[in-house]
C-alpha cells in the first residue's frame, strides 16, 4: 500500500511540473554548438526546472544513494532520464565510473557539482574527472520569476509564465562562476 501511495505522489508531482512547465518561456543558447558526448554541470538548486526542460533526451544523471536520491531516481526515470547512483559522500567513485561508461557509449551525462549536501555553489572535483571522456559544459540558468524553497540548496521553482534562459558554456576550473552562474 505504501508503494502505491508513494507512486501516486510521484505521478502527481510529475504532472504538476508538466503543467507548470508548460507555461514557461524557455530559451536555450549553445545547445546545438556543443560537443558530444557532453557532461553537463549545474547547481543543485536548478535541478527542478532542468528536469522539465531536458526530459526525454536520454541524459544520464548522477543521483545520490540517499532517501531523497531514491525519490529523485524515480522521478528522473519517469521523465526519460537515465540514472546512476553515487555522490561525494557515498559511492562517488563508482558513480563517476558509471558516468564514464555512459560517456564512452556516446550518452550525455549530468552532474550537480555542489550536491547532494552542499555547501551550495561549491564545486567538488568529481565533475572535472569526467572532462577526459566528454566535453564539459556548465548550464548557466537565469529565471526572471521564481519561488525559492527553504532547503539546503535554496531550490528554485519558476513561477507560472516565467522566462528562463539557459546558456550552455564550456566549463573549466577557471570559469566556474561564469559557466554555472548564481546559485
Amino acid at each position: 500500500m505504501k508503494s502505491l501511495i508513494e507512486f501516486s505522489l510521484y505521478l502527481a508531482f510529475y504532472f504538476i511540473i508538466l503543467l507548470l512547465g508548460s507555461t514557461w518561456r524557455v530559451r536555450v543558447y549553445g545547445w546545438k554548438e556543443r560537443g558530444r558526448p557532453s557532461v553537463f554541470a549545474f547547481w543543485h538548486s536548478k535541478i527542478l526546472l532542468l528536469y522539465f526542460i531536458f526530459q526525454h533526451r536520454g541524459i544520464c544523471i548522477l543521483v545520490s544513494k540517499s532517501r531523497d536520491g531514491d525519490i529523485a531516481h524515480r522521478l528522473l526515470r519517469l521523465a526519460g532520464f537515465r540514472t546512476v547512483r553515487g555522490s561525494s559522500s557515498k559511492g562517488g567513485t563508482a558513480g563517476i565510473l558509471l558516468l564514464k561508461r555512459h560517456l564512452n557509449m556516446g550518452i550525455d551525462v549530468g552532474i550537480t557539482p555542489d550536491g547532494p549536501k552542499g555547501p551550495p555553489g561549491v564545486t567538488k572535483d568529481g565533475v572535472f574527472f569526467l572532462d577526459r571522456f566528454g566535453k564539459l559544459y556548465g548550464l548557466n540558468v537565469h529565471v526572471d520569476k521564481f519561488w525559492r524553497l527553504p532547503t539546503w540548496d535554496g531550490m528554485i521553482i519558476p513561477k507560472p509564465f516565467a522566462s528562463i534562459e539557459i546558456h550552455v558554456i564550456p566549463l573549466s576550473r577557471e570559469n566556474i562562476p561564469e559557466a554555472l552562474g548564481k546559485v
